[in-house]
């Protein structure tokens, strides 16, 4: 409810209106009107492009795009792997690691495919010409290719994947078939699938329970290590129509397996039941076509694709997207995402087209908040005079020349308090100056000063 009152003060007159709310109010000053959030507290708004990153580039001594992979190892160092080769970033600086003249320790490809760290700390690294074993502390690197005379190498060269799977072994997948290397004997195994359509290995995750899931010629496979049997598992009811290939395989903390399909979403799959659901933004979308999945502690998924970077809520099923906006300085800088991957500050890096970005919980969240002349639904004017939050989380803005608005941040309905000739109780000018509670919890509302 919204009482006049006016105020004489020497030779001007001041308007100011009182808004007596059940509720104490508290005073927020910060211009133009950005929403602040603490990170450390809560999660970041569930809302389309709110996000913002600190970017990476050649400037701050990143020696190339890391669009192919992002790896954490134990002590804490981040990896980045590109068709460029790979660097390691300790938090201050990027060390690129480079060809060497002594081929122990040199690069077999300058393509890195994947990454994956070994109990004794050594660092795997999939490329486009064999598998590196680096170790970290010697600087010392062996690499694996294969030999046709040597039935304990590699099947193929070119790395597409590696996983960890049961008592120290590696699943590596190659363009050539499938291989279980022991990483205590260093005895690579074959798996040479009685499938003749089975040659590529695209996506791969080992569980801990012997199975290893992987995906070939646009087909899901399960692989029971064990016993050495496969099945081919369809996703979709028609299986005439299952030419979809998986670009990654994650398993969420509830034990669901998710796929990061191309033209199919991200489908969740049960491995007990083998049920699966395929969620999209739409049907029609661009943006069906997921290429990299990331689940964060709070079990959202975020999810790389070649039109922005998507958060999806299992739970709700919600999604929200991140896109390159040009007035926004901290979003991503392009809508082409290669690849996401969270760390255990819970951070998430991901890599564009254009730079390497990182989101940081800890960090403050803004976002902006402007009027839309084609939204009813929206703040009143861009130029804000004051602004006042309640104890429920209303927020109250005011404006120049359009009012008193009231924005509800769950709803995200906007509620507009305009100057009425008619009405005694309305606000006697359009133009909000302040706000300012008194100890009743009532808010008083100042307008122009004029001179009588």
């Amino acid at each position: 409810m919204v009482s006049g009152r006016q105020t004489r003060m020497n030779n001007q007159k001041s308007h100011l209106w009182r808004i007596a709310p059940d509720f104490a109010w508290r005073l927020i000053v910060y211009f133009p009107i950005c929403w602040m959030q603490s990170a450390v507290s809560q999660e970041p708004p569930f809302q389309d492009n709110v996000l913002s990153f600190t970017h990476y580039s050649y400037e701050d001594g990143l020696p190339f795009n890391p669009g192919s992979v992002i790896f954490q190892d134990r002590a804490g160092y981040m990896w980045f792997g590109s068709t460029q080769g790979f660097c390691r970033y300790d938090g201050y600086a990027f060390e690129w690691i480079g060809n060497n003249p002594q081929p122990s320790n040199s690069l077999s490809n300058l393509s890195v495919t994947s990454f994956f760290e070994d109990n004794w700390e050594r660092l795997w690294i999939g490329t486009g010409n064999g598998l590196i074993c680096l170790d970290k502390w010697r600087e010392q690197s062996d690499v694996w290719v294969h030999n046709s005379n040597e039935p304990h190498s590699l099947s193929g060269n070119e790395i597409t994947s590696l996983s960890q799977g049961l008592n120290d072994t590696l699943w590596v997948g190659t363009t050539q078939g499938l291989n279980r290397l022991d990483l205590k004997t260093n005895i690579c195994e074959r798996y040479l699938l009685d499938v003749t359509s089975v040659e590529r290995i695209g996506a791969l995750f080992a569980d801990d329970i012997g199975a290893v899931w992987f995906e070939s010629n646009c087909t899901l496979y399960r692989l029971d290590s064990l016993s050495g049997r496969y099945t081919e598992i369809p996703l979709e009811e028609d299986t005439s129509n299952t030419a979809f290939r998986i670009y990654d395989i994650i398993r969420s903390s509830s034990g669901k397996l998710w796929l990061a399909r191309y033209k199919g979403g991200t489908t969740c799959l049960d491995p007990e039941t083998m049920q699966f659901t395929t969620f999209k933004c739409k049907s029609d979308d661009p943006y069906e076509t997921h290429t990299k999945l990331h689940e964060d502690a709070s079990g959202i998924l975020w999810i790389a694709t070649g039109a922005g970077l998507l958060r999806f809520n299992p739970q709700t099923e919600t999604w929200a997207r991140e896109t390159y906006q040009r007035e926004r300085p901290n979003c991503i800088t392009s809508s082409g995402i290669y690849y996401a991957k969270g760390d255990r500050a819970g951070g998430v890096w991901v890599a564009t087209n254009k730079k390497l970005h990182y989101y940081d919980k800890s960090r403050f969240l803004f976002r902006m908040i402007k009027h839309d002349p084609n939204h009813a639904n929206s703040l009143g004017a861009n130029s804000v005079f004051s602004i006042c939050e309640d104890a429920n989380g209303m927020i109250w803005i005011g404006l120049e020349d359009q009012g008193l608005n009231c924005y509800d941040p769950k709803t995200q309905a906007y509620k507009q308090y305009l100057h009425d000739p008619n009405d005694p109780t309305s606000l006697s000018s359009n133009t909000v100056t302040a706000l300012c509670p008194d100890s009743e919890g009532q808010i008083w509302v100042g307008g122009p000063i004029y001179r009588a």
